[in-house]
């Protein structure tokens, strides 16, 4: 049956089964046709769909970046060039550090197109924004990694960088800070601020804020959890 045909409960199921069974492309093709297809302004992803999706694109596009990173650094790996034309094997990790480079510029292009004309506008809730607009962060933030060139990497991460701002901005006004977008959010920033800005003791303080507040509202939660259980305890003394 041709996905075009698939009714949008049909398109999640079989993203979830290629999901689980490690079927990264397939899972990221059912849920952009679902996106395609069934989202707009007025129907958004639910909350499943949208783990189903952020999570479908991070285990396909995981292997590559981590397959980019290696590579990056064969034409300084001894063991490598071992037993090779040093030349001959350079070029052998240069022409797969490109095609790797092609597939993982293709696919942050295409979820960033989903989020910009689809996924963004459609979303009304504060978790979805936050969601979606850090899932923009990422995906320029790794394609920074490929541009050549002060001005263009520069322009790169000022744009991944404006997105996870955004994000951040709607967590901190919206979200508790235990919950876990707003933690991802702070997380993933903080990456971008320690690979990306080389700015390490921004990434440290923006982690140990986030970690500050998580951790402050941990307590609130046990507080509460404690004056839940007196005021139980004082409504079974008014039965007495």
């Amino acid at each position: 049956m041709a996905n075009s045909l698939l009714t949008r409960r049909q398109l999640f199921r079989s993203a979830k089964i290629a999901n689980d069974n490690q079927r990264y492309k397939d899972a990221i093709n059912y849920m952009n046709d679902l996106v395609t297809k069934y989202v707009s302004l007025t129907s958004e992803l639910t909350k499943k769909e949208r783990n189903m999706l952020s999570g479908a694109y991070e285990n396909f596009i995981g292997p590559l970046r981590s397959a980019w990173q290696t590579v990056s650094t064969l034409d300084r790996d001894g063991e490598f060039l071992k037993g090779h034309n040093p030349m001959r094997a350079r070029q052998i990790a240069q022409d797969y550090r490109t095609r790797l480079e092609a597939e993982i510029s293709k696919v942050c292009n295409v979820i960033l197109k989903l989020l910009d004309e689809i996924l963004i506008p459609s979303a009304s809730s504060s978790e979805s924004k936050v969601l979606y607009l850090k899932m923009e962060g990422d995906y320029k933030r790794y394609l920074v990694d490929f541009k050549v060139g002060v001005k263009d990497r520069t322009l790169a991460a000022v744009r991944a960088k404006l997105a996870y701002e955004t994000a951040e901005k709607i967590a901190l006004a919206d979200l508790r800070p235990l919950h876990p977008m707003r933690l991802g959010v702070a997380l993933n920033f903080s990456a971008f601020f320690r690979d990306v800005l080389n700015e390490s003791e921004a990434a440290r303080t923006k982690a140990k804020v986030a970690l500050s507040d998580a951790v402050e509202d941990m307590m609130d939660s046990l507080r509460d959890e404690e004056s839940k259980h007196i005021m139980q305890l004082l409504r079974e003394n008014l039965n007495l």
